[in-house]
C-alpha cells in the first residue's frame, strides 16, 4: 500500500484530520497520517508500518462502524504530541474509558499508543 499524502501540518491538524476519519470509518483518509515507519503500541502488542496499520484500523472499523457514539472527555495537544481521552458505545460494545497518544512530526503520526476498556453489551 503506497503511503498517501497529508495536506495539513500542524499538530492539531493531523490529530483534528485523524479524528475526523476514524469517525467516518475512512480507512484511506486513516492512512495519510501514517508511513511505513509509523508504529502503534496497543496492549496486544506493537503494530508496525502502513500495511500492519491498516488491517489494525480494517479490525477498528468492526468494533466501532460508522454510527458508534463517541464523547471526548480530555483533549491536549502541544509540540508534537496529542492526547486524547475518549468514550464510545454502539449496540455491540460499549467503552467506557479509551486514551490515545500521538507523537506527530512533519505532518505524520509517528507513534499512537492506544487503551481501551471494552465491554461488550
Amino acid at each position: 500500500m503506497e503511503t498517501l499524502e497529508l495536506k495539513t501540518t500542524t499538530t492539531e491538524e493531523v490529530f483534528d484530520h485523524h479524528f475526523r476519519a476514524l469517525l467516518n470509518n475512512d480507512i484511506d483518509e486513516i492512512m495519510k497520517g501514517y508511513t511505513d515507519e509509523s508504529e502503534i503500541w496497543t496492549t496486544e502488542g506493537t503494530i508496525r508500518g502502513i500495511d500492519a496499520i491498516s488491517s489494525f484500523f480494517t479490525y477498528v472499523f468492526t468494533v466501532l462502524p460508522k454510527g458508534t457514539q463517541f464523547g471526548v472527555k480530555q483533549k491536549i495537544v502541544s509540540d508534537g504530541k496529542a492526547f486524547i481521552v475518549w468514550n464510545a458505545v454502539n449496540s455491540m460494545i460499549s467503552i467506557p474509558t479509551g486514551a490515545d497518544t500521538f507523537l506527530i512530526e512533519d505532518g505524520k503520526i509517528l507513534l499512537q499508543t492506544v487503551a481501551t476498556h471494552i465491554v461488550s453489551r
